[in-house]
Formats: C-alpha cells, sequence, structure tokens
C-alpha cells in the first residue's frame, strides 16, 4: 500500500509541476484533465476547460478539419510529435494565437480510448529564429554591398594602373 500510494503522489506531483502543458481528452475531444501549466499557457481555469472540446483550444480556421483528424488520430491511434514540417498554433482565452509543438499519447482504459496532449508554448523560440532570419538577411544583403564594392575598387586599381603606366609612358618619351 505504501508503494502505490508513494507512486501516486509521484505521479500527481509530475503532472501538477510538469513544466509544459498537459491535456487529457476522450476519444470524443472532451477534456478531462489539464495541469496548471496548461491552465497558464491558455489563460483558462482548469474548470473552464474541463467538459468542453478539445478545439476550443485551437484557432477558429483550423477546429473543423481538427475535429476529422481526431477521429482518424482515434481510428489508428499513435504516440507522436505534431507538426513536423509545418507550424501549429492555439488559441488562448483572449483569443490570442500563439505556436505550440504539441506530442500525442495515448492510452486505453477498457474499451475508452484517452489522448494526452504535451503543449509547448514555442513564442520566445520563433521570435528568436524571426531575429535569426533577419539577421540572416542582412548579413547576406551587407556581404553583397561588400562584394560590389570590392569589385568597384579592384576596377578603379586596374583603371588607375593603367593610367599612370600611360603617364609613366608619356613621362618616358
Amino acid at each position: 500500500m505504501k508503494n502505490k500510494l508513494n507512486n501516486d503522489i509521484m505521479m500527481a506531483s509530475l503532472f501538477t509541476n510538469a513544466t509544459e502543458g498537459i491535456i487529457l481528452a476522450n476519444k470524443s475531444g472532451e477534456i478531462i484533465l489539464a495541469n496548471p501549466c496548461a491552465e497558464q499557457m491558455f489563460c483558462f481555469k482548469k474548470e473552464e476547460m474541463v467538459g468542453q472540446q478539445i478545439e476550443m483550444l485551437m484557432p477558429n480556421t483550423i477546429q473543423h478539419a481538427h475535429v476529422q483528424h481526431r477521429e482518424s488520430f482515434n481510428t489508428h491511434p499513435v504516440n507522436r510529435v505534431m507538426g513536423a514540417g509545418r507550424d501549429l498554433f492555439a488559441k488562448r482565452n483572449d483569443g490570442n494565437i500563439f505556436p505550440v509543438e504539441i506530442s500525442l499519447s495515448h492510452f486505453a482504459l477498457g474499451d475508452d480510448l484517452y489522448v494526452i496532449a504535451f503543449i509547448i508554448d514555442i513564442t520566445i523560440r520563433k521570435h528568436h529564429e524571426q531575429i535569426e532570419r533577419m539577421q540572416r538577411e542582412e548579413l547576406q544583403r551587407v556581404s553583397g554591398e561588400i562584394k560590389q564594392l570590392n569589385n568597384e575598387l579592384e576596377q578603379k586599381i586596374i583603371d588607375r594602373t593603367m593610367m599612370l603606366r600611360e603617364t609613366l609612358a608619356q613621362l618616358e618619351e
């Protein structure tokens, strides 16, 4: 009994203290549980999420398509990281959209399928990627300007060298 109690406490502690959002939903997409990080990330209280459809946390433009994705997942549930090669977004309580990384896991209790979504807000990472992309573009622009200036300078050197040779030739005459 003591070992089970310790395991229950440890599992509850993992869920409560995780630094990524964790949401448990049933196969019909109804939110069953949300950890404190998910509450903070989405600016909802757990009570506001529990019993609602998972699509409430998604931009309106993808909610309908997600229902189809969810049904497909239920047919062939496979643990996976989502969004490989594409950007994923979520929606906060105030309607603000933000970039996320999501991984899905699933488990069954009897005939009931449950899905666990692990969600990370990647707003800061995306911001840094944008800054890096802008800096890379600026570096390419400046590098191109330097190459152009270097070519112009080389041409001036060639022209001046030719002028000096002509002047020397005239002086020798």
